[in-house]
């Protein structure tokens, strides 16, 4: 049975045959958009994160739980003990 889960959003592609629109996901821990061919083959190239139940690419699939905030929290926190270290040794 397969999840019902939405796609995020819609990529649409110009080519010389004209336009195609495909559905597509956007993965929650590292931003990856993918395309879907069709509802029916979403599995096959998304999957669900267990911990968050969010889409995910499939190369983030069986990797630890880790969403993009966090990791852009975890930067600026680093970045701001960075400047203090730097400020402090200014000093």
């Amino acid at each position: 049975m397969a999840p019902r889960l939405k796609p995020g959003g819609v990529g649409q592609y110009f080519g010389c045959e004209g336009m195609v629109e495909v559905e597509t996901s956007t993965c929650a821990h590292c931003q990856k958009m993918t395309d879907i061919p069709n509802r029916r083959k979403m599995q096959e190239v998304v999957d669900i994160c267990r911990a968050c139940m969010k889409l995910i690419c499939l190369d983030c699939a069986g990797k630890p739980c880790v969403p993009i905030m966090k990791r852009i929290e975890a930067q600026e926190q680093a970045y701001y003990r960075r400047q203090q270290l730097e400020k402090l040794m200014r000093s």
